[in-house]
């Protein structure tokens, strides 16, 4: 029997009576189930047999009020009030609270607990920043943004930093002890050099630890990088033109009206590049809208010019805008230039080079050679007069220091008989060298893993960046 349903008692079943007509069952309790705190009571009753003499005073009764009498309604009407009081009784009898589950759970709303936070097992190293996200506000172009991160080690063991590294070479850390006991605090010293920046800025440092629950934690620097003389694009791209064809460009230069700032200069150095000036207003500010124009004569290769403009910023008196592009005719050549980054000394490295002809008639491909004996060119058809492959290889066993040079590729077009490949990367030791390669003017940032030597016999450590542009080297921090 389920809690809180009363078991009826079932009564026989009913002959017809003379206003039904039909058998019927009729239970005194068909049941009373308790829903939601309110009982519901279903209640029938029994028709029993009338006798002779009662069936004798019914048909009399009939007659006197000229209408069918039905006993079973005159003995509801002659017992609804006792009836009702049973109903209300078994109402107030069924409030006291159930014991039925489902009930229960309808009434209790649930709440889910918050999951504690996690625990390193056995009492291992646990490293917790107090901050990891620092939002340094506003800085200035050019400032040395440093923050401290402070953390502490909350486990029961010695905390390892193995490594700190950082998004970029723009970010330096400095870690404050390698071991850390549990209980102590540690910090670590990142700062942020904006000079080549504006904007909303975020930086990552990655720092490596043997906290077996989270072996990585990542630290952001964010701001926002103000400059007091402004350019837009800080670079200008012109992309890969066609030979003959002639593009223009627009370059804002803008800074405070309210200032005492004013552009005395515009210049450029190549003779292919038009730059005209014109005074510029907008939103509060002044400046220069700067119109670059590329000539038709433009020869074909690679385009590299810089636009220097001359102000009265103390903060920034001089703005260099680069301009780069690619001049093109009918042969094409991708890359237009080939990066060997890092190159490990004994090891050697491989890169490929495209030569397709655009042109109505076939173009074939005489000869190849290099101008750097660190560089072999190999040549193979892939279809002749269409398409060529082009292998340079740098050898494993050049000497250290830097790759530079060109090699060129003759065919018999009558304009374009001459191609020029530049050739630029580093000869290094360091055991995990790697490179990351910028698509811009063929720069190359060479990151060294490992400790190695560089030109000139320089030693460097890990992460340190050395910038390769057109076969020259830089070291940098």
């Amino acid at each position: 029997m389920r809690a809180g349903v009363i078991s009826p008692r079932k009564a026989p079943l009913n002959p017809p009576t003379p206003c039904t007509g039909y058998r019927f069952p009729l239970p005194l309790w068909e049941g009373a189930r308790v829903r939601g705190g309110v009982a519901e009571a279903r209640l029938q009753w029994p028709s029993p047999q009338p006798s002779p003499a009662m069936q004798e005073r019914e048909k009399r009764a009939q007659q006197k009020v000229g209408k069918t009498f039905c006993p079973v309604q005159s003995r509801l009407r002659r017992g609804a009030v006792p009836l009702l009081t049973l109903v209300l009784l078994a109402c107030f009898s069924c409030t006291a609270p159930t014991t039925d589950p489902t009930a229960t759970a309808q009434s209790e709303p649930h709440v889910e607990e918050a999951a504690p936070p996690p625990v390193a097992a056995n009492g291992a190293p646990r490293i917790v920043f107090s901050e990891p996200v620092h939002d340094f506000g506003k800085a200035e172009q050019g400032d040395q943004v440093t923050h401290l991160f402070r953390f502490t080690n909350q486990g029961g063991q010695d905390l390892r930093i193995e490594s700190v590294k950082t998004s970029c070479g723009c970010t330096a850390a400095v870690i404050s002890a390698d071991v850390i006991p549990p209980g102590k605090e540690g910090t670590i010293s990142a700062t942020f050099d904006t000079s080549h920046f504006s904007g909303e800025k975020a930086k990552g440092i990655s720092v490596y630890s043997n906290d077996p629950l989270q072996p990585v934690s990542t630290l952001t620097l964010q701001g926002e990088i103000t400059v007091e003389v402004a350019v837009e694009p800080a670079q200008l791209y012109l992309g890969r033109l066609r030979r003959g064809e002639e593009t223009s460009r627009t370059v804002e230069v803008l800074y405070d009206a309210s200032k005492p700032i004013t552009i005395t200069k515009v210049e450029n150095t190549s003779s292919v590049l038009s730059v005209r000036a014109e005074d510029l207003e907008k939103e509060g500010q002044k400046g220069k809208k700067l119109l670059v124009t590329l000539k038709k004569d433009a020869p074909l290769g690679r385009l590299n010019d810089q636009i220097t403009v001359t102000t009265t910023s103390q903060r920034r008196p001089s703005v260099v805008i680069p301009v780069f592009g690619s001049i093109e005719g009918d042969v094409l050549v991708m890359p237009p230039q080939v990066s060997f980054g890092v190159v490990r000394q004994g090891e050697g490295k491989t890169q490929e080079v495209s030569i397709k002809s655009r042109a109505a008639q076939p173009v074939h491909v005489l000869q190849v050679q290099s101008s750097t004996a660190d560089v072999i060119p190999e040549i193979t058809a892939v279809k002749d007069g269409e398409e060529y492959r082009l292998i340079l290889r740098a050898k494993g066993d050049s000497k250290l220091g830097r790759i530079q040079g060109e090699v060129q590729v003759f065919t018999d077009h009558p304009e374009e008989k001459v191609l020029t490949i530049p050739l630029y990367g580093v000869v290094a030791d360091g055991q995990q060298a790697r490179s990351e390669v910028s698509p811009h003017q063929g720069r190359e940032e060479l990151v060294i893993a490992g400790v190695g030597k560089l030109p000139d016999g320089q030693q460097v450590g890990q992460g340190h960046r050395v910038v390769v542009d057109q076969g020259r080297a830089d070291g940098g921090g």
